[in-house]
């Protein structure tokens, strides 16, 4: 291959983006004023905000197939790349289901409640993630042709399309059906979605695009050519858009959940390349500063140190219980700003300790994880 593949300056740009949209959506719904959040206004940005998730999950398929093609003949069964692919899944299937622990200590699952344990064991976007590189790296083991790999993801691709609206028809059922059927789709069998769930039906089809991607973006003769890069996938783009409104406008959808439309996945999925498309233009003409790359690399950091800076967690409150939905929109934008800056810096810095020194941050980790476990047993915080 005539260039050498490395990490892609605006892959990461493009992560950095899809989490800041998140922070912002997230802050601005935890601390507007709840009047203006009745408005027309917010309704047509709370419409452009489900976007978010389908670009930051494309973009997540993108990043497995360019890391995996780097060094693809070294990810088979056991192998270290193999076995750390593994740990990374695992870790954040963990961290999902620590970010919705019902309580500080074990003894407050005796009382749960049903909407906490509804968040407990329904998927979120690390749960979601990690188990797709779980999925990914096992198939890439078996698999080992990157030509069979590709095209097994483009079926999948498919066929997640096909048979999401059928397989959110299933309800989660009781315990233990629900610990299963939470990852699949969000049917708690009370007829709507209580919580957001990002599950495997239909949202893990966005990785299988997004692997697409990659696999498009590191043929040779595309990586070392913008403009053809950039016009095709223009052309995808603009095609999955017309596919989505040309079955929002011939088939009848309204027997089917809103969040599996096919209509809706192919207007996500077009406007994900789209806007992969124009960060990756901006970045050929604007270097962007080191700090902003380092920091989309580090988006599993952003996105988990922001979820109790804004809603809180078992141990501190966030601006949703401190302030909550009393704001102007000046000063929610402000907030956001102001977060941002700090969790950027944050994980700019986390990436350097990491980089120099791997092991204090392994010890920082294990602590934080080994405290919360002793505080569950013990309850020495009470």
């Amino acid at each position: 291959m005539g260039q050498k593949i490395s990490r892609i300056v605006s892959i990461d740009i493009t992560r950095l983006v899809a989490i800041m949209i998140m922070l912002g959506n997230h802050i601005v719904h935890a601390t507007l004023n709840a009047d203006l959040q009745i408005a027309n206004a917010y309704k047509i940005w709370n419409y452009y905000r489900s976007f978010t998730a389908p670009l930051f999950l494309t973009i997540s398929g993108c990043v497995f197939f360019v890391a995996t093609k780097i060094r693809w003949e070294s990810h088979t069964f056991f192998s270290k790349a193999f076995r750390k692919r593994v740990f990374r899944a695992l870790f954040l299937i963990v961290l999902g289901l620590v970010l919705q622990l019902p309580g500080k200590y074990f003894s407050d699952f005796n009382n749960i409640s049903s909407y906490r344990y509804t968040r407990l064991v329904g998927a979120d976007i690390l749960r979601l993630i990690g188990f797709m590189l779980l999925f990914l790296e096992v198939l890439v083991a078996i698999v080992r042709k990157e030509s069979w790999f590709v095209m097994i993801s483009a079926l999948f691709f498919v066929l997640g399309i096909i048979f999401s609206p059928l397989i959110w028809e299933i309800s989660w059922g009781s315990f233990p059906q629900s610990l299963f059927m939470g990852f699949i789709n969000g049917n708690t069998g009370s007829g709507k979605t209580e919580y957001a769930v990002f599950t495997i039906f239909p949202f893990s089809f966005y990785m299988f695009g997004g692997l697409l991607i990659g696999w498009f973006w590191t043929r040779e003769s595309v990586l070392e050519d913008s403009a053809k890069r950039w016009f095709f996938l223009l052309l995808a783009g603009v095609f999955c858009l017309w596919i989505g409104y040309l079955i929002n406008n011939n088939v009848d959808q309204t027997w089917i959940n809103e969040r599996t439309r096919p209509a809706m996945f192919f207007k996500h999925f077009g406007a994900a390349i789209l806007i992969i498309a124009t960060i990756d233009f901006i970045c050929k003409t604007v270097n962007p500063p080191k700090f902003l790359q380092v920091a989309g690399g580090e988006t599993l950091g952003i996105y988990f140190l922001h979820m109790p800076i804004v809603y809180g967690s078992i141990y501190v409150s966030g601006l949703a219980q401190r302030i909550g939905a009393k704001l102007p929109l000046i000063s929610s934008l402000l907030i956001f700003v102001i977060v941002a800056a700090f969790l950027i810096t944050v994980v700019f810095y986390w990436a350097k300790l990491r980089k120099n020194k791997p092991w204090l941050t392994k010890i920082i980790i294990a602590s934080f994880f080994a405290i919360g476990i002793l505080n569950g047993i013990f309850e020495f915080t009470r």
